[in-house]
Parts: C-alpha cells; sequence; structure tokens
C-alpha cells in the first residue's frame, strides 16, 4: 500500500521530501552491503558527502567489525532499535534504527537520538544498577550480621566456661591459692569479662541492625539507674584518680524508658568519659527536665582529651576510632558510642555532642519525658486539616507511630515512607502538601532526597528531623531547601505551629 501511494508522488516532490527530513534515510544493497543512496540529512548526521558514503559498505558507519556484526544479528525488517553508530571524526552516538525491505533492497531510516533521551536512558541504567548494588549490599550486611551474630554465640559458650571456672577457683574451692595464683586468675577474670562484654556488644549492634530489638518502655526512677551505673564505673574511676558527680534534680524522679538500654546507655557514656579523662580528672552526670519541650536531657561530661570538630560525625559508626593518639593510646573495638546512638534513636531522643581539644567534652542525651507532675494528657491547639496530606518519612517506628498519631489526632491525612527512594517516589505520585523527614534514613539520606526534591522543581514545603546533631547540620539542612528543621525528641507544640506557619 506504501509503495502504491510513493508512486503516485512526483519525483521531484518525493526528493523535496526526503532532502528536508531530520531522520537519516540510507537505501542499501541486501547483498553486498553497500550504500547506494542517501538524503541531505545522512550527510549531516554522519558527517560525510553524499560521494562519500555511495558504494561504501554500511561498516563504515559503525566502530568496528565486531560491533558491525552485532548490529547485523538485530537487524529486522519492520522492527525499531536502537543501536551505536560512529561519525566521520569518529565521535559516537546513540540512534533509532528502522528497516524495510523493497526486492533486493534495503531502506534504512536512522533517527540520532537527542543528549536529553540519551541522559534519561543512562540514568534509567544507572538507577538500575544502583538498585542491584543496593540489593548486594543490603544481602552482604545481612550476611555480616548473622556471621557476627553466629560467631559471638560461638565464643560465649566457652568463654561462660572459662570463666565460671575462674570463678570456682578464686573461691578455693579446690584447693587455697598462693598469691602469685591469685594475681593470675584475676587477671584471666578481668580479660573474660572485657572479652564478654566486646561480644555482647557486637550481639548487640547485629539484632539492632537485624530488627530484632525491641524496646519495654516503662517508667524508670533516673536516680536509681544514675546510681547504679556510677557504682558499676567506680572501680575504673578509682584506678585514675577521678572523681565522679552525679547530680539528679529533685523533681525529675521518674521517666519513660527502657531500663536496660537506658543503662547501657548511661553505662557506655561514662565509661568513655572515665577512659578518655586523665588521672585527677573529673567525670559528672547532670539530669535536666524541660516541662514545656516534655524532653528530659542526661548529660555527661568530662575534662579528658576532647574531641576535633573534624572527628565527631565518626564517632557514632560502628567499628571506627578516631586516628592519632586516641586510637593508639586506648583499646576497644569503637561500638559503644554507636550502640548508644542506635538506642538513643530507638526511644526517639537525639544525642549532641559538645567538645574541645584538650578541655572536654559533653554528650547531651534528649528523651521524650512525661512529667509526672501532670497526670493530664497533653492539651495541643486544635487544628482541622482535612484536606492536607503530609508524607512522613522515618525508618524508626516509634516516631512515625507517635508522629502519625498525633497529625492524625489533628485531622491530617497522613502517609508513612522509610527510606530516601521512597521519600522521592511517594513525593512524585502523591504531591503532598507537606513533607516531614528525617535526614538519617537508609538507601539515600534526607539530604540528598531533599536535594533531589528540589532539583525536579518541586516546593513542597519540608520539615526536616534528626537524632544526631552535629555543627551546622541545621545549616546544612536549611541550605539545601528544608524549610524547618527540629531535633528529635520533636516537641509537638512547636512542630504544630511550624506546620500551620507553612500551610499559611
Amino acid at each position: 500500500m506504501t509503495t502504491n501511494i510513493l508512486k503516485t508522488i512526483p519525483q521531484e516532490l518525493l526528493h523535496r521530501i526526503l532532502f528536508n527530513l531530520s531522520e537519516a534515510i540510507l537505501i542499501i544493497d541486501s547483498q553486498t552491503k553497500e550504500i547506494e543512496a542517501c538524503n541531505y540529512a545522512a550527510e549531516v548526521i554522519f558527517g560525510y558527502k553524499e560521494q562519500e558514503l555511495i558504494n561504501q559498505k554500511i561498516s563504515i558507519l559503525h566502530i568496528n567489525s565486531e560491533t558491525f556484526q552485532q548490529f547485523s544479528k538485530q537487524v529486522a525488517i519492520g522492527i525499531s532499535f536502537e543501536f551505536q553508530m560512529r561519525r566521520k571524526n569518529g565521535e559516537l552516538f546513540m540512534a533509532k534504527h528502522f528497516y524495510m525491505q523493497q526486492e533486493d533492497k534495503m531502506v534504512g531510516i536512522i533517527q540520532e537520538i537527542a543528549n536529553s533521551e540519551l541522559l534519561e536512558q543512562q540514568l534509567k541504567e544507572c538507577h538500575a544498577e544502583l538498585t542491584i548494588a543496593n540489593a548486594k549490599l543490603a544481602q552482604a550486611s545481612r550476611l555480616k550480621d548473622e556471621l557476627l551474630a553466629n560467631i559471638s554465640h560461638e565464643l560465649r559458650t566457652p568463654l561462660n566456661g572459662i570463666l565460671g571456672i575462674t570463678d570456682v577457683l578464686q573461691e578455693g574451692s579446690h584447693g587455697v591459692l598462693n598469691e602469685q595464683q591469685t594475681k593470675s586468675l584475676h587477671t584471666i577474670a578481668n580479660s573474660g569479662s572485657q572479652l564478654l562484654a566486646i561480644i555482647n556488644d557486637i550481639l548487640a549492634l547485629a539484632k539492632i541492625e537485624a530488627g530484632k530489638v525491641t524496646l519495654d518502655i516503662t517508667s524508670v526512677m533516673i536516680e536509681t539507674i544514675g546510681n547504679i551505673c556510677q557504682r558499676i564505673t567506680s572501680k575504673l574511676a578509682y584506678e585514675k584518680n577521678i572523681s565522679v558527680f552525679n547530680t539528679s534534680y529533685n523533681e525529675i524522679t521518674v521517666i519513660q524508658a527502657d531500663e536496660r538500654y537506658l543503662k547501657q546507655i548511661l553505662l557506655n557514656l561514662l565509661t568513655n568519659a572515665i577512659k578518655f579523662t586523665s588521672d585527677g580528672g573529673t567525670v559528672s552526670f547532670t539530669v535536666c527536665g524541660y516541662p514545656e519541650h516534655e524532653t528530659v536531657d542526661l548529660i555527661v561530661s568530662d575534662t579528658g582529651i576532647g574531641i576535633a570538630d573534624k572527628d565527631m560525625e565518626l564517632l557514632f559508626q560502628p567499628f571506627v576510632q578516631l586516628n592519632g593518639g586516641l586510637s593508639r593510646k586506648q583499646g576497644g573495638t569503637g561500638l559503644g558510642l554507636s550502640l548508644v546512638y542506635r538506642f538513643v534513636e530507638m526511644h526517639g531522643g537525639s544525642i549532641t555532642l559538645e567538645s574541645e581539644v584538650n578541655k572536654g567534652s559533653s554528650f547531651t542525651v534528649s528523651l521524650p519525658w512525661q512529667p509526672t507532675t501532670s497526670n493530664k494528657p497533653i492539651k495541643l491547639t486544635e487544628t482541622c486539616q482535612q484536606n492536607k496530606v503530609i508524607l512522613l518519612i522515618d525508618d524508626n517506628f516509634i516516631v512515625t507511630k507517635m508522629l502519625s498519631t498525633f497529625l492524625l489526632s489533628k485531622k491530617y491525612h497522613v502517609i508513612v515512607g522509610y527510606n530516601g527512594i521512597q521519600a522521592i517516589e511517594k513525593t512524585l505520585e502523591i504531591k503532598p502538601d507537606l513533607i516531614i523527614m528525617d535526614i538519617q534514613i537508609p538507601e539515600i539520606d534526607g539530604i540528598e532526597a531533599i536535594t533531589t526534591i528540589r532539583a525536579k522543581g518541586i516546593k513542597i514545603p519540608i520539615i526536616a528531623i534528626s537524632s544526631l546533631i552535629v555543627a551546622g547540620s541545621k545549616t546544612q539542612c536549611l541550605d539545601i531547601g528544608a524549610n524547618a528543621y527540629f531535633k528529635k525528641p520533636v516537641n509537638l507544640k512547636t512542630l504544630e505551629t511550624t506546620i500551620i506557619e507553612l500551610f499559611s
């Protein structure tokens, strides 16, 4: 049918049509693969004059004979496909191909793919590769956690036997020991206890990474916990002649937390403070409550060696120790502060560090707190935003549960996501009225997610929240396009006010 139509078009008009087409037209001998004719667009796209292409094999437009063989295998009459071509100057480009057969001739229609289309295709390929790489990384991380957990469990069995027999011998159950034997057993017991503590830390981290740790939030006597932690670390402090002060305000007697993990948080912070404080120094533990913000701060300060600004972010990464004198003079696995950060985050809180080299450090753990002096539930200003959709992005179940419950009570529609990729995808898909996004989230972090959203020209208000506070983090979030910034635990009254202001 098409051939009949072409026969009715005058030759001069047909030539003019072919001349003005933006696609390259090549007429090729099916047997010899030689080019017999071409249009002006073919000259422009490939950079050859017509007389340079005539009687040349079509392979001249390909990188080499190997790629031409690959091209030949893809050629199918009436089917469109994409393949890389080469210009006269050697430049490579992607092109769409479509071929028709007429007797012993092939007519090829070749369209150069625009840079934007090529870039989009490359981005799709990169995204696919990243997805595969992320899946492999996730699998490797899971296998690593399983390996650590299995090794730790296997180590605990013989270690418990060693410590048990050491205790029996120290008790004198098998006879009286001389002074040298007693000292040797004491060394074995101390070394075994240190090894057991390391194994327990590795197990705890592996369980957290596997999502197998759940909190049992109860009312905890904070002063009692502080005294217990001080007694446990008193021997280490005594050996270094370090004074440890425990200060709790009388009105703060009970806080809401998981007692077991709260104790581990304070023990790790106090142990670190004593370890990195020179002989004769001081360490303090202070509790400060802020009823108006429903938060309580647990502050561990020391007069130790301090931490440089550039090293602060490294502190909370697992198996990482600082370079220089710190890592050479002190032992440890680098897990303590990583566990502190994870446990604090699980409580829906945040940890802040202030430090100066050679002058000391102060770690502040901020946790949600409901003062016991008030038996009434929190009352917030009533608002009604039934038509507003809020996208909440956070991988912490406690935080998402708390914030979504609050937002739903204020009549907002809430959609929850758990990582940076979901943040971007859901933003494009549902176009929410406001986004609340944690900065420390999986896949891609909140910084990259916000940057990507703003790069797409999306002006939806974004509230950034973070549990790890380091110098410049608030400024960084605001600079890349966040409209507001909150430190965990998020004060609900202030959050509500901010949301209303952003909607107005």
